[in-house]
């Protein structure tokens, strides 16, 4: 499993902009999908995130998991989010064709229900 911690990278209490989200390629690229394609996204000490950054986020880990020519299902966690599931949440995970639930400590769960194409570098 891959973990990215937000604040360690971004020092931000509040994540609005897509450009933050675009931090967590950095740090896609410098682990190794080894572990598998499990991925989470800790959320600890952040204040406030919008739909957009969890958008741009999403956008990015299916980017780097069509990368690593993988074909099996994988899923993200998204621990201590800094607010509760809320449809604005859960319709930005089904135009990313996630399925997504809330756990009882609060920790989000995105998962596909199949494979991503494998993509084709030149």
């Amino acid at each position: 499993m891959i973990t990215v911690k937000l604040w360690e990278i971004l020092q931000k209490k509040v994540l609005v902009t897509r450009e933050s989200a675009r931090v967590i390629t950095e740090a896609l690229r410098a682990s190794s999908a080894d572990g598998g394609l499990d991925i989470t996204i800790d959320f600890t000490r952040i204040e406030g995130v919008t739909p957009s950054f969890v958008d741009e986020t999403l956008t990015i880990v299916k980017e780097w998991i069509g990368q690593q020519r993988e074909q099996r299902p994988w899923r993200v966690l998204f621990v201590a989010p800094p607010t509760r599931l809320t449809l604005k949440f859960a319709t930005v995970a089904k135009a990313h064709e996630l399925e997504i639930t809330e756990t009882a400590s609060g920790t989000w769960i995105l998962t596909s229900g199949h494979a991503l194409p494998v993509v084709h570098q030149s």
